[in-house]
């Protein structure tokens, strides 16, 4: 703060005192050293004041820009919602966009594994006609083949049993293949998003959860693609069993064993509820455990320096009990 003129601070107080009222110079330097004070610390009042008001309007700004953020990110996740929502209503069976690229990625191994599924049943059919053909030819009868001699009927047989079994070990083969690339690009599906993630979404998913998407859940994809021929085989190889009992048979026969089937695929029905309800415990579990182990690797050293080791290995004991108990 610059230093107030003598000369005018003589002025002001011949304007209060008067002219007739000597003033002396000591007065008059006690006067302006006060005044150069008060001004200082109006000066710093002002400071105070102007660093208060920013700091407000700083936190305010900050405080919107937060607010503004925060529903933007929600904005953006009913936008999601809504296109993931509509996106699944316009695909078939309800299949998720990401199963839908898979379809079209993987045609080709996909249409493998149904050609070598529709062979296996015509195979597994034509043994049927076989073993009948077999059959009348012991008893001296004209067979299907018209076949005379019971070695060809043998190699028919042979050939059929051996088409049935190789076509399904195929299926099985390249549905394994192509589970395993699927599980691949599932991981590196969540391991690229996860480096995209922003800040705010970051916040809702730990290490460990996506750890147990990369590990886990990956590996349920495999499970379906390698057990997705017996969804094709089952159903079509319980109608046509059931019209190959009517046309050999009767269908009297037929009639009791497609009900017999049926009770069975009911009873396995309830049984698969039972065990997917368990699976579905089970995953949950296991991907707390897999959360709970990654981050305390991660966080060794705190875990070390404050000597957590024995409640952290309660705690993981505790969910790997129930773990077990599901399995």
């Amino acid at each position: 703060m610059a230093a107030l003129p003598k000369g005018a601070i003589e002025k002001l107080l011949r304007e209060v005192v008067g002219d007739d009222v000597p003033i002396s110079k000591e007065t008059i330097d006690w006067v302006t050293e006060c005044a150069g004070e008060f001004l200082e610390l109006l000066g710093q009042e002002a400071n105070t004041v102007a660093e208060s008001a920013a700091k407000k309007e700083n936190y305010r700004i900050s405080h919107d820009h937060n607010l503004g953020m925060q529903q933007y990110a929600n904005e953006i996740k009913q936008l999601q919602g809504s296109v993931e929502l509509e996106t699944q209503k316009k695909l078939p069976f309800g299949l998720s966009p990401v199963a839908m690229a898979f379809m079209k990625t993987f045609k080709r191994e996909i249409t493998i594994v149904l050609g070598n599924c529709i062979l296996y049943i015509l195979a597994l059919s034509m043994q049927s006609y076989v073993v009948q053909a077999v059959l009348q030819f012991l008893a001296g009868e004209e067979n299907l083949f018209h076949v005379e001699s019971g070695y060809w009927l043998l190699v028919i047989m042979t050939v059929a049993s051996i088409l049935a079994v190789g076509s399904l070990n195929y299926a099985f083969f390249v549905s394994s293949r192509t589970g395993a690339n699927m599980r691949s690009l599932v991981m590196d599906l969540v391991y690229q998003k996860s480096l995209r993630l922003s800040c705010v979404a970051r916040q809702e998913y730990s290490t460990g959860e996506v750890l147990t998407l990369m590990s886990v859940d990956t590996e349920r994809v495999f499970m379906v693609m390698q057990e997705s021929p017996w969804i094709i085989v089952g159903p079509v190889s319980f109608v046509i069993s059931v019209i190959l009992v009517g046309f050999l048979f009767d269908v009297a026969s037929a009639a009791g064993g497609a009900v017999t089937l049926i009770v069975i695929s009911m009873v396995s029905v309830q049984f698969g509820n039972t065990i997917a309800r368990v699976q579905h415990d089970l995953l949950a579990v296991i991907e707390q455990r897999v959360k709970v182990t990654s981050e305390s690797l991660q966080g060794i050293r705190v875990m070390k320096f404050y000597a957590w080791e024995e409640s952290l290995a309660q705690r993981v004991e505790k969910i790997r009990a129930k773990e077990i108990t599901l399995l």
